[in-house]
């Protein structure tokens, strides 16, 4: 087998799945700055458990000051991984599934995570109309 083919029992197989871990503390870290920068509300509840068959885990939700478009929902998963719904967009599973085939690096996800985000509150795009910033 090459190095591109996985054993075919590394598709069932998670062996570290704390090296996603990272996503929560970044996620966090972007819920504060965009909840400090932007014009929104931030609520928090407690969700089932995506990534689980039983269990709650946090969700945080950022709703722009003018309802509508573009809110951002962050699922905290007890895999751990972040569930991601921006706007309109279908939710978005960071990692997508962390089994030791797809060996997903958090780096990537965490680059796929602000680039997202970036999107949502880039000026000029459809949803972030309603995205202002506090100083506006």
């Amino acid at each position: 087998m090459s190095d591109a083919d996985p054993e075919p029992d590394a598709y069932g197989r998670v062996t570290n799945p704390g090296r996603y871990q990272v996503l929560h503390d970044v996620a966090e870290r972007l819920l504060g700055e965009l909840a400090r920068n932007f014009a929104v509300s931030r609520s928090e509840s407690l969700v089932s458990d995506p990534s689980r068959s039983s269990g709650q885990v946090r969700m945080v939700q950022l709703d722009p000051a003018h309802p509508g478009v573009g809110v951002l929902r962050v699922t905290f998963t007890g895999f751990p991984g972040l569930m991601v719904k921006l706007g309109q967009e279908s939710e978005t599973a960071l990692p997508a599934c962390g089994c030791d085939a797809c060996d997903e690096d958090p780096q990537e996800l965490i680059e796929e995570l602000h680039h997202k985000i970036g999107r949502l509150t880039r000026a000029g795009s459809t949803e972030s109309a309603r995205w202002r910033r506090r100083l506006e």
